[in-house]
């Protein structure tokens, strides 16, 4: 049984959607707003990993990151990009975009709440 990971047009919300239970054949829906105006995302496979597995995952991938006290949005960016893709949870470019033009308003004092969401609950 497939699981698919949409992305609401409404309110923005990301979501995995369980497709193809015949017991529950119903049709995805954003579960923050109820909205049927949906955009499917590509995926990458994702292994189910034990967390130690990934915390040594993690720690290794991090043993040469120098980190200043004051890091540039540069750096914040690339540490984002390489914990997202260590943890083994894929943000795709759009969500990526959007964090780092927030990052941009809020260094330039003009930062805003809200954006898109990642919900991990498959429904």
């Amino acid at each position: 049984m497939p699981l698919y990971e949409f992305r609401c047009n409404k309110c923005g919300k990301v979501f995995t959607f369980l497709v193809g239970v015949v017991a529950n054949n119903t049709d995805p829906y954003c579960p923050k707003c109820g909205s049927t105006d949906l955009t499917k995302l590509i995926s990458r496979i994702r292994a189910h990993l034990s967390e130690e597995t990934r915390l040594e995952s993690l720690a290794s991938s991090f043993e040469n990151i120098d980190i200043s006290d004051n890091p540039t949005p540069r750096e914040v960016r690339s540490l984002m990009r390489k914990l997202t893709s260590a943890l083994g949870d894929e943000v795709d470019r759009e969500v990526i975009d959007e964090m780092e033009a927030a990052m941009e308003e809020e260094l330039k004092g003009e930062g805003k709440e809200g954006g898109s969401e990642r919900d991990e609950t498959i429904y």
